[in-house]
């Protein structure tokens, strides 16, 4: 159904969103930990928001997400 199809829709632009900030928060560990703490810290803040809505799109739409490990 339509709700469905849009929930999913969300999803995936939600775990696309998760997957960009965790690459971001492994992009400036690698550079300098230190330096970068503040900014570490907000996208890290982001990502647990990001993983908060995901699950309960997922709750919602019944739709199981696995976690993407590199």
């Amino acid at each position: 159904d339509i709700v469905k199809t849009i929930s999913i829709l969300k999803l995936k632009k939600i775990i696309r969103m998760k997957m960009d900030v965790d690459e971001r928060i492994r992009e400036l560990q690698e550079e300098d930990m230190n330096k970068n703490l503040d900014e570490i810290m907000m996208y890290q803040k982001e990502a647990v928001e990001l993983q908060t809505y995901m699950k309960q799109l997922s709750n919602d739409t019944g739709i199981v997400v696995m976690p993407v490990v590199k």
